[in-house]
């Protein structure tokens, strides 16, 4: 698993991609192994890892914040390591991302911005305004700037310190 996730932190810095022939080899190779050791027991313990893994960042996926790469890499990890501890690295994971995400928007002096668009765009969603009316007022915050980086990144970083852990 270390060889994949270093092939992961590579491939998703360089391409901004992470493979699915990496993600599903180590989910396959996963099932496997798990296989050999415990039969029906192992794949069991390996698909609930896998489920759980990929679901803890169902929805940011869905949101638009990470890629199909990276959820993919989670249910991997999920698939190797199993449920508890999967969850233990997807909210190290979490904690890691917010530490490289606040570095990223204070590197490229966004952040201001940033919370200001979160602040309108929770006060749209609780107050049910309609967007098009809002964005008539020229003192609105741009709803459209983003600031991203590689997410493979905390995940290998929050994964590895659960290892540590």
């Amino acid at each position: 698993m270390l060889a994949a996730l270093a092939a992961a932190l590579y491939t998703d810095i360089r391409d901004g991609k992470i493979y699915n022939w990496l993600t599903l080899g180590l989910t396959g190779f996963a099932l496997l192994y798990h296989l050999g050791v415990g039969g029906i027991d192992g794949v069991l313990f390996s698909l609930q890892g896998l489920l759980v893994g990929a679901l803890i960042f169902a929805l940011p996926f869905l949101l638009g914040g990470m890629g199909g790469g990276d959820i993919k890499l989670v249910g991997a990890i999920g698939a190797v390591q199993g449920m508890a501890f999967v969850i233990k690295a997807a909210i190290i994971t979490g904690l890691v991302g917010g530490i490289v995400a606040l570095a990223v928007l204070i590197k490229n002096k966004a952040l201001l911005a940033t919370l200001r668009r979160l602040w309108t765009e929770f006060l749209l969603i609780i107050f049910h305004l309609r967007l098009r009316d809002f964005e008539q007022d020229p003192q609105t915050v741009d709803l459209k700037c983003k600031q991203s980086f590689p997410y493979g990144i905390p995940i290998v970083c929050g994964t590895l310190l659960a290892y540590l852990l």
